[in-house]
């Protein structure tokens, strides 16, 4: 996307605002200075569409150049700043037919308006000040959330839970600040005006909070992406049939000769409104070679990548491949053919559950332990709760806590307040970066570059 300057935003656009296809209705958008002038030049009777209320739908003739008809639609009128851009905005609600759809904008572009680069509309929102930029991220969060938990985790940053907690964060580093310049002003006066203990204790308070804040991300990052689950374990212990029992359909190849599962075989599943990619993998397995031995790498390369793994053993058989002890945090040892007459003794210290995939027993227990181990289910995060979803605000939130804790070490070193007052001036300003209150233009561009166009 080009660099925001104020030709562009001067511009009117117009793009379409749902998926594109056939379908019943489509919803063409157009925002800017001149919205209504151009969308009175495609419609009969334009003094009514000049005349209308905002926040009104008026069905209207769309027209050819020619005066024929292209559609008989409806439009709705958001007049600024009370607008989603906080600009005049017209939508037109048209049959869903890609040559009505491709000649209402063509329209729309012959009579001033420009097509819209991805994300425009929510950065017109963004620079308008009808949101913040967490806000604004909040609504790509929201398109694209595939389960109950992301849903709900747009929800709540969308509503500016996320950013009041930031600017109540934000407001008490300035109060400290403004404690310290007054020791300054005052400074010839030599008496002290700030006592170190409160300034200390002020900042303790202020770190205790960024960090717990900090410390939400990884539960924030699943809940938006959802879980990565991977299946492992050695050759013919049930992996693909577990992974065909839970999803509840036959996606991987199951036979009972070793080494059938060469590539990895992902699906998203929901498990308690959580989004879940569970991924099958090739039996992993020591003196492989050629096509075999390429499996196994991959395998092992998801296990590494995984949230979490469901590591499977043949409770038939009396020796098992043990899992590797840097996964045993973020591991669930499944016994498999529970079915079977059981001849291994599990490890007491693996956290583990006994299921039959072929017969579909204790599966149910699978999805409740993970989701307990991974803290999540839909109810993990509520309207109103504080948690980090995006990489971008745990890196402002981490360099934050950083900050504060090196002013707390030049207060307590005595290296002077102006140091102090530097070190709080830069958590600060990380903890704005979030809502965009100082970011720079590539960081902008690089965020609203991943919407869809006509958002």
């Amino acid at each position: 996307m080009e660099d925001v300057n104020i030709n562009s935003l001067e511009d009117t656009i117009v793009a379409l605002s749902t998926p594109r296809g056939r379908g019943a209705i489509a919803v063409v958008r157009l925002s800017g200075e001149r919205s209504l002038e151009i969308a009175s030049e495609i419609v009969e009777n334009s003094e009514k569409l000049l005349e209308q209320q905002t926040h009104r739908i008026a069905r209207a003739r769309l027209l050819f150049e020619n005066g024929q008809l292209l559609d008989d639609a409806l439009y709705s009128l958001f007049l600024k700043p009370n607008s989603y851009t906080g600009e005049n905005v017209v939508e037109f609600s048209i049959h869903c037919s890609p040559f009505i759809i491709a000649n209402v904008i063509d329209r729309c572009c012959r009579e001033g308006a420009r097509p819209a680069e991805p994300g425009e509309f929510t950065q017109r929102a963004f620079l308008n000040g009808r949101i913040d930029l967490a806000q604004a991220e909040a609504v790509a969060d929201l398109i694209a959330s595939e389960g109950e938990a992301a849903h709900r985790a747009a929800i709540s940053q969308k509503e500016g839970n996320l950013s009041r907690r930031i600017e109540s964060i934000h407001d008490n580093l300035l109060e400290t600040v403004a404690l310290l310049e007054t020791e300054i002003d005052f400074s010839d006066e030599d008496i002290p005006i700030v006592d170190k203990g409160e300034l200390l204790g002020r900042m303790a308070i202020i770190r205790e909070i960024l960090v717990e804040l900090r410390d939400t991300y990884q539960r924030g990052r699943m809940l938006r992406e959802g879980v990565r689950v991977v299946i492992a374990g050695a050759a013919n212990v049930g992996k693909s049939t577990l992974f065909n029992a839970l999803l509840k359909e036959d996606r991987a190849i199951v036979h009972e000769q070793p080494g059938t599962t060469r590539d990895s075989v992902s699906a998203r599943i929901e498990w308690g409104g959580v989004g879940i990619r569970l991924v099958d993998t090739a039996g992993l397995g020591d003196h492989l070679k050629g096509p075999d031995k390429a499996a196994v790498t991959k395998a092992r390369a998801e296990v590494k990548q995984a949230d979490l793994v469901l590591w499977v053993i043949d409770l038939s058989e009396s020796d098992h491949e043990l899992p590797p002890a840097d996964i045993i945090d973020r591991m669930l040892l499944v016994g498999n053919k529970s079915d079977i007459s059981v001849k291994c003794e599990i490890p007491s210290e693996f956290k583990h559950l006994m299921v039959s995939a072929l017969k579909g027993t204790g599966l149910t227990k699978i999805t409740d332990n993970v989701l307990n181990m991974l803290s999540l289910d839909s109810n993990s995060i509520e309207i109103g709760s504080d948690t980090l979803t995006r990489e971008r605000h745990y890196r402002a939130v981490a360099e934050a806590v950083e900050s504060v804790e090196n002013a707390q070490s030049a207060l307590q070193k005595e290296r002077g307040t102006e140091l102090i007052i530097a070190d709080l001036w830069e958590s600060a300003k990380h903890l704005s970066s979030i809502m965009g209150k100082m970011t720079a233009d590539d960081v902008l561009n690089r965020i609203f570059g991943e919407f869809c166009i006509g958002k």
